[in-house]
């Protein structure tokens, strides 16, 4: 094998590792593997949730401790508030993503999607129960339909 061969495999190897290290840190599918039993999506109060914010934005839902996130393309978290009628799916008892009860459609984590949205805060008396005490940061409401 000459040098410019092995120059040449030595490259094609380098951009092979890098490669892979890259898809380890993707986003898409991220969040827990196996969801906390204690998941559940955050609602507001049906009062908080006539005001539907129309902005959109493409990313992924995924689960992070007892909450779900939407993660935006570039990697940041927000806390998911949901509005009155969004509830987890679940299959076989184990939740798989969230669904719009009065459409039935629902959409699953790790998978992309164009959510309706808006910067929200997680305001006490906006939400339906408690908030988790592991779930905090940025919040966003999200809606589809």
């Amino acid at each position: 094998m000459g040098p410019m061969t092995q120059a040449r495999t030595l490259r094609n190897s380098l951009v092979l590792l890098l490669l892979s290290a890259v898809a380890g840190c993707s986003t898409t599918g991220g969040g827990d593997r196996h969801p906390s039993p204690q998941l559940r999506a955050v609602t507001l109060t049906p009062e908080a949730s006539t005001v539907w914010l129309t902005a959109a934005s493409i990313g992924t839902i995924e689960p992070i401790g007892s909450c779900v996130y939407f993660v935006t393309g570039s990697g940041q978290r927000l806390l998911a508030l949901w509005p009155d009628g969004f509830e987890l799916e679940r299959k076989d008892g184990v939740a798989v993503g969230v669904r719009y009860t009065r459409s039935g459609k629902g959409v699953a984590f790790g998978t992309t999607h164009t959510f309706g949205s808006g910067a929200l805060s997680a305001l006490p008396g906006s939400l339906a129960d408690p908030l988790p005490a592991d779930c905090s940061g940025p919040a966003t409401m999200l809606w589809f339909d």
